[in-house]
Order: C-alpha cells, then structure tokens, then sequence
C-alpha cells in the first residue's frame, strides 16, 4: 500500500477505523505501580473505562455502546465513558507506554493497522511522513469483529468506476484514520494517482472526518472513499436524502490488496503459504441503492500484551461468543447485526493477521480453554 511518496499504504493507517477502550485505575503512575498478572478467579484492578470511537454515527460507535453495556454489568466494578477519536493511528498510538492506563486500555481498529503499529512502519515507522508514531512492540490483538467495507460512494453520474475520479474531488478519509489508509492503498493498487497526473487531471484529494465528507458528499464531481462496517446509519440518512447516490464497485481489487499485504509485510511474518486471508471479496449494500461488491478487510480489538487479564478474558469472551445478551445490546445500539456479520472465533484460525500482532496471551488462554481453534503461525 503506498502513499505519494512511495510508501506502503498498510503503512498508514487510521480506523475506522476505531475504538479505544481507556481504563483508568487508582494505582499511582509516578509510582511505577501496575496492576500484577494474576489468576483467572481474581477480579480486575481497573476502575474507570473510557471507550473512544472513531465516529458516531457508524457502526464503530454503536459496537462502542453495547460493549460500555456489557462492561458496566459485568460484575466488576467497571464504569465506562465513550469518547470519540479521529481513527486507528491515534487510538492505537495510546497503547505505547507501559502505564497504570495502558494495561487497562483495549482499542477497535482494523487490523492492518495493528500491523502497521506493531511492525512499526507507516505512521509508526522512521519514514512516515504525517505525525509520525514509534513502533508498539507490545502491542497483542484480543480477537476479531468483523470486515470493514471499502466504500466508493458519490452522487455524480459521471462516476461510474473508480477510473473517473481523475479530476474529481475524492474525500479520502481525515487524518489518522483506517479509511485514509485505504484510500491510499486503493490508488495504489490501481496506479491511479500515476494515471491521473500522467493526463494532467490529478484527483483532488481532501482528508475530513467522516461527517464533514459527507457534507461534502453532496457537491458535484465528488466522491468519497470509507471503511467501516455496513450500513453505517449517518451514510445511510444521507443516501435517503439524496437521489443520485450510488456506490462503485471494488471487488477486482482484492487481489491487488491481497498483494500489495504480502509484499510488504512477509519479510516481517511467517510463511504466507497456509491459505490465510487477509483481504475479502464483501457486498456493500444500503437500502435505496444497488448492492455492489467491494474488498473487505478486518476489524478487531488490540491491546498491549500486558493488558489486564480479567479485561482481556472478559473482552475475548464477548467476541469469540456472543451469547444473546450482548447481541440484544447490539440491537438496542443500532449496530447492523442483521446485515454485518461478526467475525467470530472462526477468524482467528483463518485470517493473516493474527500471524503479524501476536494473540495476547490471557485471550490465546481463553480461547485455548474453551477448545477454540486459534490456527498455527510457523
């Protein structure tokens, strides 16, 4: 994945992508003194948890809501608080120093992002060329969500394939943000900033949040390029009051995807021979437009590896088995259970990722005692 200047894209991120899970404690900082690694039957040392989004108004913030929900009742003394962020490279960023706050911290983001932390390239690597971030080597991944959508959607007529945005303006997704990253791999595997120089008609390229996209989104000759589940409740108030919206598809690309991923990051992990994936091919759908088929990629909740162990239990056991309560949170929140699947355990035998950000170990516990099949990385 690679930016203008050369970079690879998975190198730059952001978030949709995302949601950080802050758990303040009462143990002092200054101190050094850090809640110690104890036994399944203990009970938490975190007190306070904040959750920040990526966005409201997307499935990002309602998975947010269901899972304050279930935090609050679970028994633990856990209060909770959401608060939103600009994406994946600053709620991941939180996890890098070793604090009373960031072993009780967990975050949703998509997962190449992770990578990117974790491997420290990108926006945590010496090169990055926006707000660079150092490598988070403790960083562990808790387990899978679901697939983020690539999304093309604009209102112009004249855009029928992504080779029409030479000229145009495209919003790209705002600064770190997992929606940037993509945008930036997606010209990268198409070539289409090249192309679209070549013919003197560069693209217009403008990194906002989410809602001031779409705001924009509206405007003739412009596009906007996103990642999120789907359907994401404010994208789909705005297509109601829009005639026109459409989205384009993206399906071809997977393989260029696909490509760029492994390139770029199999001097980092093991063998990429073993059938895992990491790119999809996954329907966008929205009522009132056509489906079309776009390129998924997975959306999952990180922590450092010495995250608190009861959170991270608990937060593995949420997502490998969503029992009925959380699933009613869900709903109540708005999330698009219906439509967007979650990943389940199931992911974590079969995507790449969780051979580049290690499992963290009191969630590679869990899912080892209840028998849940977790794959192998030579």
């Amino acid at each position: 994945m690679v930016s203008g200047s050369g970079m690879t894209t998975v190198q730059r991120s952001a978030i949709g992508t995302l949601v950080v899970f802050t758990v303040a404690t009462g143990i002092t900082v200054g101190s050094r003194l850090l809640p110690a690694r104890r036994g399944p039957a203990q009970r938490s040392e975190c007190t306070h948890i904040t959750l920040q989004a990526a966005t409201s108004g997307t499935p990002y913030g309602q998975m947010a809501k269901a899972i304050k929900a279930s935090l609050d009742s679970a028994g633990e003394k856990w209060t909770t608080d959401i608060r939103y962020t600009t994406g994946s490279v600053q709620a991941l960023g939180s996890l890098g120093d070793l604090n009373a706050t960031t072993v009780c911290t967990i975050a949703i983001a998509q997962l190449n992002v992770a990578a990117d932390a974790y491997l420290g390239v990108g926006d945590f690597g010496p090169a990055a060329y926006s707000q660079p971030q150092a490598r988070i080597p403790d960083l562990a991944t808790v387990g899978p969500l679901y697939d983020d959508v690539v999304q093309l959607v604009t209102t112009s007529a004249g855009i029928t394939s992504i080779a029409d945005l030479c000229g145009k303006n495209v919003e790209v997704g705002a600064e770190g943000s997992g929606s940037l990253e993509v945008s930036n791999l997606l010209f990268n595997v198409t070539g289409l900033r090249g192309n679209c120089d070549r013919a003197g008609k560069k693209i217009k390229e403008d990194s906002e949040t989410f809602q001031s996209s779409l705001g924009k989104l509206g405007n003739a000759d412009t596009a906007m390029i996103w990642s999120s589940a789907t359907p994401a409740l404010d994208l789909q108030n705005f297509i109601n009051n829009n005639n026109g919206a459409h989205f384009i598809d993206l399906s071809g690309f997977v393989g260029g995807f696909e490509s760029n991923f492994r390139n770029s990051f199999s001097s980092h992990g093991p063998g990429w021979s073993d059938g895992r994936r990491f790119f999809d091919k996954v329907p966008v759908s929205y009522d009132g437009v056509k489906p079309v088929w776009s390129v998924g990629i997975p959306n999952g909740i990180v922590s450092r590896k010495d995250a608190d162990p009861v959170l991270v239990r608990f937060i593995a056991g949420l997502i490998a088995k969503p029992d009925k309560k959380f699933i009613g949170r869900l709903a109540v929140a708005g999330f698009p259970i219906g439509r967007t699947s979650l990943s389940g355990a199931q992911a974590l035998s079969r995507d790449r990722v969780f051979c580049l950000v290690p499992l963290q170990s009191d969630a590679k516990q869990y899912y080892l005692s209840n028998k849940i099949d977790i794959g192998s990385c030579s």
